[in-house]
């Protein structure tokens, strides 16, 4: 009795001696906590049942004006907003490092010869002190956790009442936060108990929490670029930037990202009126409670390990082969990835990554061990870090079995989307679309992804066949290309692709997605459909856009003549019905790759501010004013601006512009009226021509990289007065006026280059303004064609 009442006391003493000299921390933990939970919860539930803000006014496009008791819409709040991401983001590093810190500073004796001889000598058990000391920790950390949370339950109570789903998400909130916690701690301790030096106690802990992240991102990197198909590091939302990421798909196995995502989505209960019932989906306990379970297996390895452990191996580096390997690999496998990832070709930069990581393991390993006899004896190593880093390379490089060729069965997938090939900017014109870095011309280059709501059963095999083309295409004539598909599978997974390359051939047979019912109905859904609560936020707007919001402008086929055209309600509706026939009537061949140029351009331009369903900002209307012809430029592809080109084959729209008539002012007041359809012919002749060949780079080459596609459809510009930068600065210059004017009569405004050639900017006579257009390669006179080549070949940079 007397030994087990000594080692309970000196339990207790140990216990109650921790919590006192390690308090700081935890308080400190407990500070950030009350600061970016409390805080933010009880300003956010105070704002609303404020008097003077408890009324608010929602405006939507189809609704008008609704005044509304905010206090209704809610059923709780902790984080609200931009608030989620944030706040979170805030605890998230602090619970880290708190935790951390915390490990360090109550198992540092561990590593001290002089302290860890004290705490021997006073004749308790190893798993007694080590028992003693991290149940200290924990209490302090679950304390520090849930006591801000047990504050924004109360705040919540007071002002919404108790719910099931409060209490929830609270609990929710304190599971996840304390998993972390105990997770990190219980790392920092485990540590401790094989290592020799305070210094790896703190640097390996570190090391063993960032491993998965590390790991993680390294496979990430090269699974973008040596495995087709892999979505990761595309699928970019459009509002945020932010890619697929394979440390999102993977985080509920990283012991320090497990819990972000989840979070940030569970700290707001809200409807968008008072009439709607609130949809809760329960938060997910399962991945807390895993790495709570994680961390008591932990802590009794880290028993374990401590009671083995050897007090000699106190102050002296390198004694844990397991972490010195882990030390070594992950930064030498690191710079691998970095190197076969940015250095081109991927060849030469996996060699590289080899010397690099080579490198690496000879410095640290040696700095690990600090002698030279044991470090040559432990060179065996090398080879075997350099073979897991060229087996990596080797199955991301070969499809990542059947990973890159895998196709869904159609007869399992309930829905899919699609991007497209062609003009993105018809089915969503409020959606940023990203000029080409020069100001005389763009690509359709822009940030809307995918086209979704592909349901039916031909829709999905049409869609399943072109994926496999692009799956088995060659790659040995591939060119850089953007093809993202999305499978919706009837047991409710989602298998994403996305693909980097392939062939001109395979791209030109992507257009046939056009061809597709979905495609097909979606823009006669928006050209001439009313909207209704059916209908998606995208497709929503689309119709407010095209049949109410936006003003029509007829451009000239130079583009230098913009006319706006005066539509009443009916006649809008009418020219919309004509356009959506035509389109439906055009085929592929008509509508890239057209063998005569376009008659003009119909613009439709946002007029006033749209708010989108979701409660986002409005889009607002471009810089030049509304209803007035454009200035400087033609904005013929941007936010709020789509654009469609008249053709000869486009027969009702071309009836309507020959049967209605636009007023005309002369300059001396005198008011004429005209056909819509002679406006087309501005009467404007060519003076001269700057040409330069195409090249795949023109394609994908936008201000905003990292948010944009590649796309080979060409989309002419105008200038009214010549640009003082861009690629024509240094092009081959035609002065022959009647040469160019030849030459005008085979460009085109709107064209899916194949990946060849010619980008012309034509000047137009007496001031008229500078007209890039594109001229297919067939078309350019073999003389021409010869000339500016050799002129390209000798001027190879463009300014």
């Amino acid at each position: 009795m007397t030994s087990r009442k000594s080692s309970a006391e000196l339990f207790r003493t140990t216990f109650f001696s921790a919590l006192k000299g390690n308090f700081l921390l935890p308080a400190l933990n407990l500070a950030v906590f009350s600061l970016a939970a409390v805080l933010s919860c009880y300003s956010s539930v105070r704002s609303i049942f404020d008097p003077a803000a408890g009324k608010a006014v929602y405006d939507t496009i189809g609704g008008g004006p609704q005044a509304q008791d905010l206090s209704k819409l809610f059923k709780y709040i902790i984080f609200e907003g931009y608030r989620a991401s944030s706040g979170n983001a805030v605890m998230h590093v602090a619970a880290v490092g708190v935790s951390l810190l915390l490990g360090v500073m109550m198992f540092r004796f561990i590593a001290g010869k002089k302290t860890v001889n004290v705490f021997y000598s006073l004749g308790i058990k190893r798993s007694t002190l080590f028992g003693a000391k991290y149940s200290a920790g924990l209490l302090m950390l679950f304390a520090s956790v849930a006591l801000p949370f047990l504050a924004c339950l109360a705040i919540n109570a007071a002002y919404f009442g108790f719910s099931a789903e409060l209490l929830t998400a609270v609990a929710f909130h304190i599971a996840g936060y304390t998993a972390l916690c105990f997770m990190v701690f219980t790392v920092t301790a485990a540590v401790f108990s094989c290592v020799g030096t305070l210094a790896e106690g703190i640097a390996f802990s570190a090391v063993m929490l960032a491993a998965p992240s590390i790991f993680f991102f390294c496979l990430q990197v090269l699974m973008k670029t040596l495995t087709p198909g892999s979505p990761y590091g595309f699928f970019a939302d459009p509002m945020t930037g932010q890619a697929k990421s394979l440390a999102d798909t993977l985080a509920s196995w990283n012991p320090v990202y497990f819990f972000y995502k989840k979070v940030c989505e569970a700290g707001v209960l809200a409807r968008e009126t008072a009439d709607t019932d609130f949809r809760w989906v329960k938060p997910d306990f399962l991945p807390p409670l895993i790495w709570l379970a994680a961390s008591g297996a932990l802590a009794l390895l880290a028993v374990y390990l401590f009671k083995r452990r050897k007090a000699e191996i106190c102050g002296f580096l390198g004694q844990n082969r397991t972490l010195n390997f882990l030390a070594v690999f992950l930064p030498g496998i690191f710079f691998f990835s970095l190197c076969a990832a940015n250095i081109k070709p991927v060849a030469v930069g996996a060699a590289l990554g080899l010397g690099a990581m080579s490198l690496i393991y000879l410095v640290v390993d040696f700095a690990l061990i600090r002698n030279f006899r044991e470090w040559l004896r432990g060179m065996f190593k090398l080879p075997i870090h350099l073979a897991a880093a060229l087996a990596v390379f080797f199955i991301f490089s070969t499809g990542l079995f059947g990973f890159s060729t895998y196709v869904p069965n159609p007869d399992k997938v309930e829905s899919a989307e699609v991007s497209l090939q062609g003009y993105r900017g018809l089915l969503k014109p409020l959606d940023s679309i990203y000029y080409h870095d020069d100001p005389d011309y763009v690509f359709s280059v822009d940030v809307t992804g995918t086209l979704d709501g592909f349901t039916s059963k031909a829709d999905i095999q049409a869609i399943a066949a072109l994926h496999k083309e692009v799956a088995g295409a060659n790659r040995s004539d591939s060119v850089d290309a953007s093809f993202s598909v999305v499978y919706h599978l009837k047991n409710g997974k989602a298998v994403y692709r996305h693909f980097a390359k392939a062939d001109m051939r395979t791209l030109v047979r992507l257009l046939e997605i056009e061809n597709t019912q979905r495609y097909r109905d979606a823009v006669k859904s928006a050209l001439t459909e009313p909207r209704t609560d059916a209908d998606g936020n995208d497709a929503g707007l689309a119709k407010t856009f095209y049949q109410k919001e936006a003003d029509v402008f007829l451009s000239s086929r130079f583009l230098d003549k913009t006319t706006p055209m005066e539509l009443t309600a009916p006649k809008r509706k009418e020219l919309l019905a004509a356009l959506a026939a035509d389109f439906a009537a055009q085929t592929l061949e008509q509508r890239y790759f057209a063998a005569e140029p376009a008659l003009g351009l119909l613009i439709f331009r946002l007029n006033e501010p749209i708010l989108d369903r979701d409660g986002g900002n409005p889009f607002e209307k471009p810089d030049t004013p509304s209803g007035t012809p454009f200035a400087d430029a033609v904005d013929v592809t941007a936010q709020g601006v789509s654009s469609f080109a008249v053709t000869a084959d486009m027969a009702n729209t071309l009836r309507f512009l020959k049967d209605n008539r636009a007023t005309i002012i002369g300059d001396d007041g005198s008011v004429t009226q005209q056909p819509y359809f002679d406006l087309l012919d501005s009467g404007a002749t060519v003076a001269g021509a700057r040409i330069i060949p195409f090249s795949s780079a023109d394609a994908g080459s936008s201000y905003y990289p990292g948010y944009s596609e590649i796309s080979y459809h060409f989309i002419g510009g105008f200038y009214a007065k010549a640009p003082e930068y861009g690629r024509f600065g240094g092009a081959f210059v035609l002065n022959d006026a009647e040469t160019a004017a030849a030459l005008a009569k085979k460009a085109r405004f709107s064209y899916f280059t194949k990946g060849a050639g010619y980008f012309v900017n034509f000047e137009l006579k007496d001031g008229g303004g500078y007209t890039t257009l594109f001229v297919p390669e067939q078309d350019m006179p073999a003389a021409l064609k010869e000339r500016i080549n050799a002129f390209a070949s000798e001027t190879p940079v463009r300014n």
